[in-house]
């Protein structure tokens, strides 16, 4: 049955070539929803420079975010960061870009190809955020996709999305860091 269907919409088309030319430039056409879709969202991308314990209980956390789409757009105030216990157990953190206490406010305007250096504030912290592993920060876009960096520890190198998972399973596995160096190296 779909594939008479099919045969008739190729047919369709092979006996009226013209009629493909509305599909493909119209106004709800291949190419518009190709550039409308994929081609013009907004993308981030970025790093974490480093998190300080300003005062007790607070963690100042500065990164660097750059939009690299066609338009201009905004960071969400907020950001997500979540991480794992060395006993695997799973917390969460949020930190304020407009948070009073230290940073101050800051402009969150994101235009094209400029990246941005932030500072964003986290109260009421537990002295076990230091010891963390397998985190992830979620920055959000007021438009198109967000940003994710993962690290695997309290030294902030960014790992692939691949080798994260990998490595958090065998941590969720094992409840050690599997990759972590003995002491007779």
């Amino acid at each position: 049955m779909i594939e008479s269907m099919l045969r008739k919409i190729v047919n369709y088309f092979i006996n009226n070539p013209l009629q493909l030319l509305p599909l493909i430039v119209g106004s709800g056409g291949l190419i518009y929803w190709w550039d409308r879709l994929f081609k013009s969202h907004q993308k981030l991308a970025g790093r974490i420079i480093s998190e300080t314990s300003p005062m007790l209980g607070h963690v100042l956390l500065r990164f660097e975010i750059e939009n690299r789409g066609k338009m201009q757009t905004s960071l969400n105030p907020m950001i997500l960061v979540i991480g794992y216990s060395p006993k695997g157990v799973k917390q969460g953190f949020e930190f304020d870009l407009e948070s009073k206490k230290i940073v101050g406010p800051q402009k969150r305007a994101l235009p094209p190809f400029e990246p941005k250096t932030f500072s964003a504030l986290a109260g009421n912290i537990e002295n076990s955020y230091d010891f963390l592993l397998f985190r992830t920060y979620k920055f959000s876009a007021a438009q198109g996709r967000g940003l994710k960096i993962r690290v695997r520890s309290a030294n902030l190198d960014k790992i692939s999305f691949f080798r994260f998972y990998y490595e958090f399973n065998l941590f969720r596995l094992f409840k050690k860091n599997p990759f972590k160096r003995s002491e007779e190296e």
